[in-house]
């Protein structure tokens, strides 16, 4: 069933949400300019931006995801909240030090075990929200428990900024770290 497919539900999510929206909004201007309320433009007004829209943002999101090498077809690209496990020798204080030079993070806070942090608001949404959980092992290295939501709850389309921000920060993870002399 096309249903399942993690694709057709952003489609028809965004067509009705975006339709819907268009619609009543346009149904409200022409109740404020004293026209009558027809079916069939409402309708038409629901179906064309709607389906416009959901396109839009499906190719859109596909695109970014794909330039970002991950593939569109995998379920968890469809997500806005993604986790990752990552076991590093990178200490703390340096992922700290390494995370304070970086642009696109805008404030770090350091809580219990963990560092949380935000990034700043791009054109493809309002910001994200990254926490980081650190474990010390025995063998000396640090497993880390990486999340990434955008900053506000009803985000729908986040373009694969949150998978970006978990490569980012494994890369940052997994980079070769100078020895001191």
């Amino acid at each position: 069933m096309k249903l399942r497919n993690p694709q057709w539900r952003f489609f028809l999510g965004q067509a009705l949400l975006n339709g819907g929206v268009f619609a009543l909004i346009m149904t409200l201007f022409d109740l404020a300019a004293g026209d009558p309320v027809l079916v069939w433009k409402v309708l038409f007004y629901f179906l064309f931006f709607g389906l416009l829209m959901g396109y839009f943002y499906l190719a859109q999101t596909r695109a970014e995801l794909r330039r970002l090498g991950i593939s569109p077809d995998s379920p968890e690209a469809w997500k806005t909240h993604h986790r990752r496990t990552i076991v590093s020798t990178v200490a703390p204080a340096a992922l700290r030090r390494m995370l304070e030079a970086e642009k696109w993070v805008r404030k770090i806070r350091e809580e219990g075990e963990g560092i949380r942090l935000t990034t700043r608001p791009t054109a493809r949404g309002w910001g994200e929200r990254v926490e980081l959980s650190v474990e010390s092992l025995p063998d000396g290295s640090y497993r880390y428990e990486l999340s990434s939501r955008p900053r506000l709850f009803p985000t729908m389309v986040d373009f694969g900024k949150n998978l970006e921000n978990l490569q980012r920060l494994e890369a940052m993870l997994k980079a070769p770290q100078p020895q001191p002399n």
